[in-house]
């Protein structure tokens, strides 16, 4: 991802970070641990590149090959 401007606030605020991140599947509260995100320091919106999506969709199905629905 090679974005250098935030795309929600318009702010030169974007850093690469890992993160774990805590999301509800299921209805269950999960933690998938060390995902990259891009992260703006400015207003805190997060960015997933095709990469992260990977790593959070594979962590997903690893925990239940049934699950669907992903809160991101």
């Amino acid at each position: 991802m090679n974005i250098k401007t935030c795309p929600f606030c318009g702010k030169k605020t974007l850093n690469k970070i890992n993160k774990n991140l805590t999301r509800t599947i299921d209805g269950k509260r999960i933690t998938i641990p060390d995902v990259e995100v891009l992260e703006c320091s400015n207003c805190k919106e997060k960015m997933f590149d095709s990469h992260a999506m990977s790593t959070i969709e594979a962590y997903v199905h690893s925990l239940s090959p049934k699950s669907k629905k992903i809160q991101i």
